[in-house]
């Protein structure tokens, strides 16, 4: 496998680089460790000698910083492979060595419950989730290295939906962890329905993605807000993985609200798939 983990040196970019070095260590998964950086304005009157001055002192300073944190944590984890220093916006260059690269996994910090309007669906984290790079995971400064015991997957049962479980499961399958696969109902109307589709879709992953340790629930709710909060507890969750979907479930989980409640409340790594909006009845 491969990981590519972008930095910007901050405590919370270590610690996002500590959680995936961990994972890549179990997994056995090599590293690229990635550093963008731009060109601090140069001031009035400066000629074209200064910024190419300023140009270089970054990119030195880029590649001797990457250097100390492989050094650093290389010693717990000899996971790295190469280190990467490009000039750009951040998001831009992740995503063009993302195509390049074609990663298993695209990892990346996020602030915490001070920095909500910067965090994942802010600022360069939010050009993230909206590119192509998949599966991303975003882990919070506050985030625990430990053991994966459970992770919570919510889905509305698409044809893709297995295919990303089948990814989790690789992730997850070195400690056995397991995947708790959750529906919300949020309708008022068709809960019959969308019973049997899940019924359908349980069997349909047990037989595919060829992982023993999972658990399926569906449960009715009004107010996801609460009731995820409360999954998580009594689960002990230490890791949410949602897909970008289309239909009723995804609207809400990106509302705002809800999205400022997930970051502030539930400080988990978050693990993002794509999803597509193919027709449920193609799983029959």
């Amino acid at each position: 496998m491969k990981f590519l983990v972008a930095t910007d040196f901050s405590e919370n970019s270590n610690k996002a680089l500590e959680y995936a070095a961990s994972m890549a260590q179990v997994l056995d998964a090599k590293i690229t460790l990635l550093h963008a950086w731009q060109v601090m304005p140069v001031g009035a009157g400066i000629e074209e000698v200064g910024m190419a001055q300023n140009v270089e002192t970054m990119e030195r300073e880029s590649k001797e910083l990457l250097q100390k944190i492989v050094d650093e944590f290389g010693k717990k984890y000899p996971v790295f492979e190469r280190t990467i220093s490009k000039q750009g916006f951040p998001s831009e260059v992740l995503e063009e060595v993302y195509k390049s690269m074609k990663p298993d996994l695209v990892v990346a910090g996020r602030k915490g419950q001070g920095a909500v309007s910067r965090a994942i669906f802010g600022s360069v984290s939010s050009r993230l989730v909206e590119s192509d790079m998949r599966p991303l995971l975003v882990i919070p400064e506050n985030a625990e290295i430990n053991e994966m015991k459970e992770a919570l997957f919510l889905s509305d049962f698409y044809d893709s939906d297995i295919a990303n479980l089948k990814t989790l499961a690789s992730f997850l399958k070195p400690r056995n962890a397991r995947i708790n696969v959750m529906h919300y109902h949020t309708s008022e109307h068709e809960k019959d329905v969308d019973e049997e589709f899940f019924k359908h879709f349980e069997g349909v992953v047990r037989d595919r993605v060829g992982y023993d340790n999972f658990s399926f629930k569906m449960e009715d709710s009004n107010d996801l807000h609460d009731s995820l909060d409360e999954v998580i507890k009594s689960k002990k969750i230490q890791m949410l993985c949602i897909a970008s979907m289309h239909r009723s479930f995804w609207q809400q989980l990106v509302d705002p609200s809800l999205t400022k409640h997930l970051l502030k409340k539930i400080d988990l790594p978050v693990l993002i798939f794509d999803a597509h909006a193919e027709n449920v009845e193609d799983l029959f």
